[in-house]
């Protein structure tokens, strides 16, 4: 039979999926979506690490933190309807994260939060975080795909001139936009690399390594996008 402790636990994550519902409906549908169409493999892994961590979950014992339980979960609800009055998809996101972090904490303890704290953190990934992280510098990032591809069009022995995000190529004039500035590929491959990394090394060194070379592959991957463009737009 259900203990009735089960139940206790189960209601606080019904409400929490009854409150973002819409929220939940936004995430699935950006699965399907250009932009965020990495969030389903962000979501596969977070299930992955989890289910890892199963066996440990159940031997811990329960020891609920009403205070910062209630606290984080209370942030979480205020960032929630921050989010949602101001239109912020971002906060509205990443306060989900928050909510159900704090859930954890009031219900089953610090241990259970300390041990699920990385395999749910790590669904920030799905939302649009970086683009707003990085957006200050989103400039320089245009500026170094743009240099990226000036260097790979030389080598073609194409002549090119650049300014800052523009390029000058005798057949063509092309501009590396915000939208271009390589964030997208950048996250997602982050995404992907850190829980890799965190699998496969146990030594924090050979992990960092690893992520600083998934940030080079990604401004070299998107500089190489553009130089791409150049070259196919010499024949088409």
């Amino acid at each position: 039979m259900i203990q009735r402790s089960h139940y206790v636990v189960a209601l606080p994550f019904l409400c929490w999926v009854a409150v973002y519902h819409d929220t939940l409906s936004k995430v699935v549908k950006g699965w399907f979506t250009l932009d965020h169409s990495h969030g389903l493999l962000v979501f596969i892994f977070a299930v992955y690490l989890l289910k890892d961590k199963c066996d440990a979950i159940y031997e811990l014992d329960k020891r609920p933190s009403l205070i910062w339980g209630s606290l984080l979960t209370i942030t979480g609800g205020c960032l929630f309807l921050f989010g949602k009055f101001t239109g912020t998809w971002t906060v509205e996101g990443i306060s989900l994260i928050f909510s159900i972090l704090g859930i954890i904490l009031l219900v089953m303890g610090p241990a259970h939060f300390k041990l699920l704290l990385f395999p749910i953190g790590y669904l920030i990934f799905m939302f649009p975080f970086f683009d707003e992280l990085l957006g200050g510098i989103s400039i320089y990032l245009q500026n170094i795909t743009a240099g990226v591809a000036a260097i790979i069009l030389t080598l073609f022995g194409m002549p090119v001139f650049t300014t800052k995000q523009f390029l000058s190529l005798p057949h063509i004039n092309l501009e590396v936009a915000r939208a271009c500035n390589g964030i997208n590929h950048i996250t997602a491959l982050l995404a992907i690399t850190i829980p890799f990394s965190f699998l496969v090394y146990r030594s924090w060194i050979k992990r960092i390594v690893l992520i600083c070379s998934a940030l080079v592959i990604g401004i070299f991957a998107n500089g190489l996008r553009v130089a791409l463009i150049g070259l196919i737009s010499t024949y088409w």
